[in-house]
């Protein structure tokens, strides 16, 4: 079999099969920008829906001679050599977010947009789902919060969700697919966490996740987070690590976690967005909890967007998740969502 390297060399540009790839084909089709189509190419592949000899950083430029066979607007060799120099490629390379099940990751990608919900929205059988049954958790999510009309507000929240601009999350999917043994991941160059009900389905997950992408095993890595509802974890070494995915005691004296987590974990905390009574737009409504302290709870986040709804008449009230890290030169935004 011959490489992209070789193709270009005889003249022919790329491989005969590639065209014939209707995968690539429809991203071809798809994209006119070379950089987003490259891109994509890289989070198909990583997805596994994109069966191709693994393209790395050095000879992306020969992935794009395909686009430039099928396209009016080439790609200038200057432009890619550029991409390459600054890392970025390599860089969405090294990031990917999802959802495990078990020992399984059902869903990946390594596009920072395309959030956890998103990714249900968009393949709910994946997830044991369907668009009817989406809408009935979020009708009955509103109709506990007493909002006036459940069933509307749960089409347009569903559409947002499907959408991705104006929202990013939803409290009663997680907590659904949390309930039926799903968990969510991200792992970056330096950073990891998986989020779900129980310790010990976070557990199955980060096994997948070690399996494909050998965390503890990259230079820089730091931390990885473990978050189930009740008791999170912190590790930050590679003994550690192992030790707790089979289910061992970590070694060295573990009692200063307190302390040595200072330096690296992201503090997380939860704003409140909402429409006002007699306003249009969105506003920031709440940072802060009734004790004048920020919200770093969700059942306490969800306790004041119920209030708001209810006593307040506040339109489309919805809680968004910040996750600040203390270096952020060194630690990865974790785009849950």
């Amino acid at each position: 079999m011959k490489t992209f390297k070789q193709y270009i060399k005889d003249g022919k540009g790329y491989p005969p099969s590639y065209e014939r790839n209707s995968k690539l084909m429809s991203l071809v089709k798809k994209y006119d920008d070379p950089f987003k189509f490259i891109l994509a190419v890289l989070s198909a592949m990583s997805a596994g829906k994109l069966k191709l000899t693994r393209i790395g950083v050095a000879n992306t430029r020969e992935v794009a001679a395909l686009w430039n066979a099928h396209k009016g607007k080439k790609i200038s060799p200057t432009m890619i050599e550029q991409w390459l120099d600054e890392g970025v490629l390599s860089e969405r390379e090294n990031f990917v977010k999802g959802w495990t099940k078990k020992d399984k990751i059902i869903s990946v990608t390594t596009d920072f947009s395309n959030y956890h919900i998103m990714q249900v929205t968009h393949h709910p059988r994946k997830f044991g789902l369907s668009d009817k049954k989406l809408l009935k958790i979020l009708e009955d999510w509103y109709d506990d919060m007493s909002a006036p009309d459940p069933e509307r507000e749960a089409k347009i929240t569903l559409r947002k969700l499907i959408d991705g601009g104006e929202v990013d999350n939803s409290p009663p999917i997680e907590e659904y697919l949390f309930k039926k043994g799903y968990c969510r991941f991200v792992v970056d160059k330096a950073h990891g966490s998986i989020e779900g009900q129980t310790e010990k389905e976070c557990r199955e997950g980060a096994k997948a996740l070690d399996n494909d992408y050998l965390p503890f095993e990259k230079d820089g890595f730091k931390l990885f987070e473990i978050k189930p509802v009740r008791k999170p974890k912190y590790i930050t070494n590679k003994s550690d690590w192992y030790a707790w995915l089979e289910g061992k005691k970590s070694g060295g004296n573990r009692s200063e976690i307190g302390s040595t987590m200072a330096q690296f974990r992201e503090s997380v905390e939860y704003v409140i967005w909402g429409i006002p009574p007699k306003d249009t737009d969105e506003t920031l409504l709440l940072t802060a909890g009734t004790d004048g302290k920020r919200i770093t709870k969700k059942s306490d986040a969800l306790k004041l967007l119920k209030l708001l709804v209810t006593k307040h008449g506040v339109k489309k009230a919805r809680i968004q998740e910040l996750d600040v890290e203390v270096d952020p030169s060194d630690m990865f935004r974790n785009p849950f969502g």
